[in-house]
């Protein structure tokens, strides 16, 4: 037996990583970083993301009537910010909620109403463009991993049949407004293969979603994960953070 490879694989089952602790602890934090660089290479291949930096991930409000907002992950790679999340139950307006936390990132690149009128009164320089504020915004990306499916008017919606990217753009034209605001949605509820079939994978991106959906079966005999060791090595190690450090706490 190669020992090698068994070193690789859990003495134990799976956690669960559509679970908030479990996916914090894979993701998050400095031990999650290659995870993130793995799930995010495999969503936006063409960012080319080498490398990030973890970032606070609650958000004030503007006004002390405004709740805050909480990102289950938030971190960036230059000037771009991403914010990862896991959504397990499908609610209502869900595109809203999304839309609506989305607007924290952009609002805090901006001055605040204090900041602003410290401007005015002088004790802050103008932009180039003799503005006040500079409403040049930096690209948002909010990655959300959907344990559901999202109606489409076409398949043709979908990257590689499991995405669906959104940004502003012109209806008549393709065309974007502004590369301020992205939306990312890893839609699990179109993974179709069941444990057992993980052979059919045939992409890096239906093997992220084949193993977050199923890992949580995955059975602790070595024989039943051999298979799986070689197609699955970069995601197991996402399992396996989740199984060595959530498991042993609850």
């Amino acid at each position: 037996m190669d020992t090698t490879e068994t070193t690789l694989l859990p003495s134990q089952p799976f956690a669960n990583v559509m679970l908030d602790t479990a996916f914090k602890i894979s993701f998050g934090a400095e031990h999650g970083r290659e995870n993130m660089l793995n799930l995010l290479g495999v969503l936006l291949p063409e960012k080319h993301i080498t490398d990030i930096k973890y970032v606070d991930k609650e958000h004030p409000g503007l006004f002390l009537s405004e709740k805050k907002s909480i990102f289950d992950l938030e971190c960036r790679a230059g000037d771009e910010s991403f914010v990862v999340e896991m959504q397990v139950e499908k609610k209502s307006s869900f595109q809203d909620r999304v839309l609506y936390y989305s607007t924290f990132l952009l609002r805090e690149q901006l001055m605040t109403p204090l900041e602003e009128m410290q401007a005015r009164r002088g004790k802050k320089k103008k932009s180039k463009d003799n503005e006040i504020a500079d409403y040049r915004l930096k690209p948002v990306y909010v990655v959300s991993i959907l344990n559901f499916s999202l109606k489409h008017s076409s398949a043709a919606a979908l990257d590689r049949g499991l995405v669906s990217h959104y940004a502003i753009r012109n209806v008549r034209a393709d065309e974007n407004m502004t590369d301020a605001l992205h939306f990312v949605f890893l839609e699990l509820g179109r993974m179709k293969y069941k444990p057992e079939e993980d052979v059919r994978c045939k992409d890096a991106l239906e093997r992220l979603a084949f193993t977050i959906k199923n890992g949580k079966y995955f059975q602790k005999k070595l024989f039943e994960l051999r298979r799986l060791h070689q197609r699955y090595i970069l995601y197991q190690r996402c399992l396996l953070n989740c199984s060595n450090l959530f498991l042993e706490h609850h």
